[in-house]
């Protein structure tokens, strides 16, 4: 793929441990969005975000997907679920299987979270 001089906007690589982490990535895929970018790639744009965070992500990536390209990675299937019009699988560096949520679940199963209560 050769961007050449398409490119306008880019995000270095991330410092591990820094706190502006979250305030930068949130801030590119605003200005990505407001800008009216159709094509943002995003390498696993909430890693080491906490829950709450990750869920202000994805409500900026959900509000502001109309008419756009949004190419993500992630190892969360959850975040894949909620965000993905169509989700590709990958395992060493091949493509396992394509399709849309449902697809998937009906191939894989549904996925499944236990969650315990400890009371102190």
């Amino acid at each position: 793929m050769d961007l050449g001089g398409n490119m306008t906007y880019v995000v270095g690589a991330r410092i591990a441990g820094s706190s502006d982490r979250i305030p930068q990535i949130q801030t590119f895929i605003t200005d990505a969005m407001c800008c009216l970018v159709q094509f943002v790639l995003l390498d696993e744009p909430t890693s080491g975000m906490d829950p709450e965070a990750r869920h202000q992500t994805w409500d900026i990536l959900q509000s502001q997907r109309a008419g756009r390209t949004i190419i993500l990675s992630t190892h969360f299937m959850d975040e894949a679920d909620l965000i993905g019009d169509r989700i590709v699988i990958l395992a060493d560096g091949k493509l396992q299987c394509c399709g849309t949520s449902m697809f998937l679940k009906n191939i894989y199963g549904v996925y499944q979270f236990m969650l315990k209560y400890f009371s102190v």
